[in-house]
C-alpha cells in the first residue's frame, strides 16, 4: 500500500507528551506510534489558553504531526459541582472555538479516535459530525466511573451516543458496565491497553540483566477511589493531607 493510499487518522486527546509535560499521557505516544504503521496520524492534543502560548502550535513526530490547539477553558481540579461545571463549559470552548482555529490545520480525517470519554470523547463527536467522518471513542475508565455519570444528560453532553459509531474498552469488565449503562449504545469491542494474558503466557526461562535478582513484591493496601492514587495504609492521613493541596491536572494545561 502506497503512502497515499493510507487513510488519515486524527488522534483527540487531553493527554501527550511536550516539552513542558514530557511524562503527561506518554501511552497515548505509544498508541500513536504504533498507529503510525497503517494510518497517517495527526494528533490533536486539547489545552488551556495562556498567556504566551499560541492558539495552534504544529510539530513534526516520529507518528506524524501533532496539533496543539489552546482555547479559554476552565481548570477542573475536583470533583463536584464546580468539576462539573468547568468540564460542560470546556466542551463547548473545544467543541466551537477549538474547531474554528484548528479546522485550517487539520484537513479532512478519515476517522476520528478520541482517548477518554469526558472531554475529548464528547468534543470528538461534535468534530466528527463536521467533518463527515466515523468516530471511535476510547474508554479508559475514570470517565465512565466519576465523570460521565455528572454531565450526561445536560447540555452539551446529551445524546453523545449518537455522536459515537464506535467504543474500545480498555478492559471487558469495562465494556460489560458500559453496555448496561447505555444499552442503545453500537459497537463496543475490549481493546487492551496492555498485553492480553489470554492470548499471550509468559513462558520458557527469565533472561536479562534482572533474571538472577530477587523478585520485587509489592504490598497493596488501599486506594483513593476518586484519584487512583495508591497510599499505603500507615500514611494514610499525610497522603490525604498532601492530596487535598490539590488533585493532580487530568489533562495538559
Amino acid at each position: 500500500m502506497t503512502r497515499g493510499s493510507r487513510r488519515r487518522l486524527c488522534l483527540l486527546t487531553g493527554g501527550f507528551p511536550t516539552p513542558d509535560s514530557p511524562a503527561r499521557g506518554v501511552f497515548n505516544l505509544q498508541a500513536a506510534n504504533a498507529l503510525a504503521a497503517h494510518m497517517d496520524v495527526t494528533v490533536v492534543l486539547l489545552r488551556m489558553w495562556r498567556p504566551g502560548r499560541p492558539r495552534v502550535r504544529l510539530s513534526h513526530r516520529m507518528f506524524g504531526r501533532l496539533l496543539e490547539v489552546a482555547v479559554p477553558a476552565i481548570p477542573a481540579w475536583r470533583q463536584g459541582s464546580v468539576y462539573r461545571l468547568a468540564i460542560l463549559a470546556n466542551i463547548c470552548s473545544y467543541r466551537d472555538l477549538g474547531f474554528r482555529w484548528l479546522s485550517p490545520h487539520l484537513g479532512r480525517p478519515d476517522v476520528i479516535h478520541s482517548v477518554g470519554l469526558s472531554l475529548p470523547g464528547i468534543v470528538g463527536g461534535y468534530w466528527a459530525r463536521r467533518l463527515v467522518a466515523p468516530h471511535v471513542a476510547q474508554v479508559v475508565g475514570s470517565d465512565v466511573n466519576s465523570e460521565m455519570p455528572g454531565i450526561e444528560g445536560k447540555r452539551p453532553v446529551a445524546g453523545w451516543q449518537g455522536r459515537v459509531d464506535a467504543v474500545a474498552c480498555n478492559s471487558r469488565k469495562l465494556a460489560e458496565l458500559l453496555r448496561s449503562r447505555y444499552p442503545d449504545l453500537g459497537t463496543v469491542r475490549v481493546v487492551y491497553r496492555g498485553v492480553d494474558l489470554a492470548r499471550f503466557t509468559p513462558d520458557g526461562s527469565s533472561w536479562g540483566p534482572l533474571a538472577e535478582k530477587p523478585p520485587v513484591r509489592f504490598l497493596f493496601l488501599g486506594a483513593s477511589h476518586r484519584t487512583g492514587i495508591f497510599h499505603m495504609e500507615p500514611t494514610r492521613k499525610e497522603g490525604r493531607r498532601s492530596w487535598r493541596r490539590g488533585a493532580p491536572p487530568r489533562h495538559n494545561l
